[in-house]
């Protein structure tokens, strides 16, 4: 019963625990997010300076950096190593750009910044440096709902093992408990040491699940480190999956209160039935 009560906890749990984690990844990798502005192509020379300081008066933006479009180029050629190839070019195809860093470090008030700088008749477009974070956000929130969904089908599968192993435990000790109640025991003393088992399986359960999750995670942290390390060279060294504390104990206390109630409820059914001759 512990081993099947754990394994049917295990997979909710584990999805809670990484959606958790990659939530606090996200918050990491949040805290200094920069929107990058270019602006119109045939704009002047001074159009720059004009614009970041018009931005600078916003209260929602706390630095910019200017880099001029020969600037851009100049590293352009420099990290391509298309540099020959360039400076063959009449012109210079690339517009100024502004790197500005925000106030707020949420995704939602980015979001909206960067549509508010795109309505300005100076700004060509904008880019959003954590637009990856964005999209790990999504499946952070799938992850979220689908181990709501499975932690409820989790629970149900969780209850009814539970009962069923309170009813079997009562079947073998029918002739126990009809002298019991012949001499006089309530239902709830009988019920009693039927409770504590359903608490005794419920938190056995969920510490076998705990530690099932140790081994998923350890399997999983070499795919996530590859993973991010795609979008920041930094992140295989920093982010990593584990057992989330918030998560577990929030899953110790329910799985014992679960455990019990079931137990209590297939318990009271049968002795309540049960016929003492």
């Amino acid at each position: 019963s512990v081993v099947v009560i754990a394994t049917t906890l295990v997979l909710p749990l584990t999805l809670f625990s990484a959606a958790s984690k990659l939530e606090n990844t996200l918050g990491q990798y949040s805290q200094n997010p920069q929107l990058i502005a270019y602006l119109e192509l045939g704009g002047t020379d001074s159009l720059i300076q004009e614009v970041s300081e018009r931005l600078l008066m916003r209260e929602d933006i706390s630095y910019i950096e200017l880099v001029p479009k020969a600037l851009g180029l100049s590293q352009f050629s420099e990290d391509s190593g298309l540099g020959d190839l360039i400076s063959e070019l009449g012109s210079n195809p690339l517009p100024d750009a502004l790197l500005i860093t925000p106030l707020a470090t949420e995704i939602s008030s980015l979001q909206a910044l960067a549509r508010e700088l795109n309505q300005d008749p100076d700004i060509e477009s904008t880019e959003l440096d954590i637009k990856w974070l964005i999209r790990l956000q999504g499946l952070v929130d799938v992850i979220n709902r689908l181990g709501m969904l499975i932690g409820a089908l989790s629970v149900l599968a969780f209850f009814l093992v539970i009962g069923n192993t309170i009813s079997s435990l009562i079947q073998t000790s029918l002739d126990e408990i009809r002298i019991q109640k012949l001499l006089g025991a309530t239902d709830l003393y009988v019920i009693k040491p039927l409770i504590f088992k359903g608490l005794y399986y419920g938190l056995s359960g969920s510490i076998v699940a705990i530690l099932l999750q140790l081994v998923v995670f350890s399997l999983l942290n070499n795919a996530l480190a590859n993973f991010l390390s795609l979008y920041d060279a930094t992140a295989d060294s920093s982010a990593s999956l584990g057992v989330s504390w918030v998560v577990s104990l929030t899953a110790l206390s329910a799985s014992c209160v679960i455990g019990a109630m079931s137990a209590a409820i297939f318990a009271k059914q049968k002795i309540l039935t049960l016929n003492p001759a």
